[in-house]
């Protein structure tokens, strides 16, 4: 991802070895991202949890390993027919993707090919209807989408029912 580490760092007060450590890498690792200001998503993630108010791009979070397992599963697709649409040639790196819940901000433009893409997120009740929260913290949820996908299936039907009932309101008066 690309990132203006220098100038980020700077602006914390941190020395490159402080910013190193941050990420769990060497001074002479991190000296090499900052001289590119490209810095791999995984790191700018240990970031944003370690700094406050580290700044990252408003849909980092829409592109995850848990957004991918996400979508394979609502699109019930194997990792080898993943591979194939994200033309990868070997399904061990889809794989590898999904082992550890990770961001892949950097491989944005495999998720586009997913139609529709499925942003996970979580329903919460709101003043009006639903309201949804993303998911921040990387972590699976056990069996999260078949039951979200169960409960966005009943609240659609709700709805349904609910215009269908305003309609026939509408035409009484």
């Amino acid at each position: 991802m690309e990132i203006s580490l220098k100038k980020i760092r700077e602006s914390y007060s941190l020395s490159k070895s402080e910013f190193a450590d941050i990420i769990g890498i060497t001074e002479l690792f991190y000296s090499q991202y900052e001289q590119k200001d490209e810095l791999p998503s995984k790191y700018v993630y240990l970031l944003w949890q370690n700094l406050k108010e580290f700044p990252i791009p408003n849909d980092f979070f829409f592109y995850t390993s848990f957004a991918l397992e996400v979508n394979m599963k609502y699109h019930h697709m194997t990792q080898k027919q993943v591979a194939e649409l994200f033309e990868i040639a070997n399904q061990s790196t889809i794989s590898g993707y999904l082992q550890d819940n990770i961001p892949m901000y950097e491989k944005k433009e495999y998720f586009w090919k997913f139609n529709p893409f499925i942003l996970p997120s979580i329903l919460l009740p709101g003043k009006e209807k639903y309201t949804t929260k993303e998911i921040t913290d990387l972590q699976a949820k056990g069996n999260f989408i078949l039951v979200e996908k169960r409960r966005l299936q009943k609240i659609n039907r709700l709805e349904k029912m609910r215009d269908m009932q305003d309609e026939k309101d509408k035409k009484v008066i």
